[in-house]
Parts: C-alpha cells; sequence; structure tokens
C-alpha cells in the first residue's frame, strides 16, 4: 500500500512540476526576468529528479534479483544524493547569474507586474505541494518522497522572494529609489539562491552518510539498548553489533557470546529473542534486516 502511495504522490509531482517548469519559461520569457526563467528552469530539472526518484519507487517495491540479492534500497540514497548535488548546482549557478547580472547594470525592462502575479501563484501552489509532499513521506518512510517535499519547498522559497522583491521594485518605481529598481530582478534572485542553498546540501550530508554507511546514531542507540536487556535476560557474556541504514532500510547484525553449555541453544528459544530484540529495536519488520547469531566461540564474535 505504501508502494503505491508512493509513487502515486511522485507521478502527482512530475504532473504539476512540468506545468509549472513550461508555464514559467514562458512567463520569464515574457517579462524578461532572469529570475522567473530561472524558476521555471528549475523546476524542468525538478522533474528529471522526481522521475529518477519515481523509477527507483518502482524498484523497491519489487523483490530482488539474482543480481541484487539485498533488493534496491541502496538506490535510494543514491538518487538522493544526485537530486540534492543538482539542487544545490541549480542554486550557485542562479547566484552567478545573479552577480553577472548585477555588474552588467541591471535590467530595465523587466515587467514586475506580471512577474509578482506569478511569482504568488507558484509560491502558494509550490509550499502546498510541499505540504502534501512531506505528508506523503512521513505516512510513507520514503526518503524519494521527502526530497521531492525538499525540492517543493525550494520552489516555493524562490518564489515567494521573487514576490517580495517584484513588490519591492513596483514600489519604488515610482519614487526616489526608481533608479535602483533595475537592480531587483538580479538582486533578488542573488538573496534567494544563496538562502535556499543549505536545503540541498543538507540532502547531500544526509545521503552521503547512507551511501558511505556510516552508522546512524539513534539506531545504533536502540539497538545497544535491546541488546542489553537480552544479556540480562539470557545471560550472555559479551556481544558485536554493526548496524547501517539505506534509504528506509536498516541492517543489524549482532553476534551474542554464550558461556559453555547454555541452555538457550534450542530454536525456539533463539526466534524468541530474535523477535524480542526485533520488538525492542522499534523498527518496521518490512524494512528491518535483522541477523541473530548465538555462539559460545569468541572467534565467531
Amino acid at each position: 500500500m505504501h508502494h503505491r502511495s508512493e509513487q502515486r504522490h511522485l507521478i502527482g509531482s512530475i504532473g504539476v512540476t512540468v506545468v509549472l517548469g513550461v508555464i514559467g519559461m514562458t512567463i520569464g520569457l515574457v517579462t524578461r526576468s532572469r529570475a522567473i526563467l530561472f524558476d521555471g528552469m528549475y523546476n524542468l530539472v525538478d522533474v528529471v529528479i522526481t522521475i529518477g526518484s519515481l523509477m527507483v519507487a518502482r524498484l523497491i517495491s519489487t523483490n530482488g534479483t539474482r543480481r541484487f540479492q539485498f533488493g534496491f534500497w541502496h538506490l535510494e540514497p543514491l538518487i538522493e544524493l544526485f537530486g540534492g548535488v543538482a539542487l544545490s548546482l541549480s542554486c550557485v549557478y542562479a547566484a552567478l547569474t545573479a552577480v553577472a547580472d548585477l555588474r552588467s547594470g541591471g535590467a530595465t525592462d523587466v515587467e514586475y507586474g506580471v512577474g509578482a502575479i506569478w511569482a504568488a501563484l507558484t509560491a502558494v501552489l509550490a509550499f502546498a505541494m510541499a505540504v502534501v509532499m512531506h505528508r506523503a513521506a512521513k505516512r510513507t518512510g520514503s526518503g524519494l518522497v521527502a526530497l521531492d517535499a525538499r525540492g517543493w519547498v525550494v520552489s516555493g522559497g524562490l518564489s515567494l522572494g521573487l514576490l517580495l522583491g517584484f513588490l519591492a521594485a513596483l514600489a519604488m518605481a515610482d519614487g526616489k529609489f526608481s533608479s535602483s529598481v533595475k537592480y531587483a530582478d538580479g538582486t533578488v534572485l542573488l538573496i534567494v539562491s544563496l538562502a535556499l542553498l543549505p536545503i540541498p546540501i543538507r540532502s547531500i550530508w544526509h545521503a552521503a552518510a547512507e551511501v558511505g554507511q556510516i552508522a546512524p546514531r539513534a539506531l545504533e542507540t536502540r539497538v545497544s539498548a535491546a541488546i542489553a536487556n537480552a544479556i540480562a535476560s539470557h545471560g550472555f557474556v559479551d556481544v558485536t553489533s554493526y548496524v547501517t541504514k539505506s534509504g528506509r532500510a536498516r541492517f543489524v547484525e549482532i553476534h551474542l557470546l554464550a558461556p559453555s553449555g547454555h541452555e538457550g541453544g534450542a530454536v525456539d528459544r533463539l526466534d524468541a529473542l530474535r523477535s524480542q530484540i526485533a520488538a525492542d529495536i522499534g523498527e518496521d519488520g518490512s524494512h528491518l534486516w535483522l541477523t541473530l547469531s548465538v555462539t559460545s566461540d569468541e572467534r565467531w564474535l
């Protein structure tokens, strides 16, 4: 059910993004605003990322293959990493474009009134999509939908910044600051692009940690607590554990050292112990890969 919901939301996001991107680029050309043109181009770049997310989501919903025997969970942080890099480069490109525009004397022929109306509409729609996708991400546990939600936040923030800048330009047009209006488009683009840059950078950091298989601290803490409970309940003398996270999948490997002649060797007791540890960890069973071994030989720890 969650897989179908995830894919449905991603498909809907692709449709909305394509429409906004095409219309935005058209309005950017009509109003001669580089900021609006960038907003439209950003939406079209985001489409490519979302299509990639949809393809990965469909792969994750299937069983593993002979070559990918653990499934396709590892593709989720990869697409998130790619998306974060793409969004970061978009923000950097926009900032450089704005600097070049300001150094060349700004823009004197931007139609700020039409631009303000379009920016208001896209800001409302983008933030509404961000809320919808964020709720879907929490419900499905999908990092791909969460990535798309962050993309909509970036888009909405960009549109909101454009709106405020264009309104300021309209307010200055007939006053003593009218000579500065030509710098409004470039200034707005520079401020918004730099302000939004930390959002995709956080995505890169999060995804890189999973690609590098850095043990997630929260999961490691829960596993340690579950192990301590198992040792206290069953009399094990030592333990080693390994945890990692790949997308929504959690991989936990635990090796318990039992004293010679330990009575917990029966299969049913080990199954009960495994169920107890899984419950103590508190992860969704469909996303948890738990390997548990018991030995009385320290070599296998």
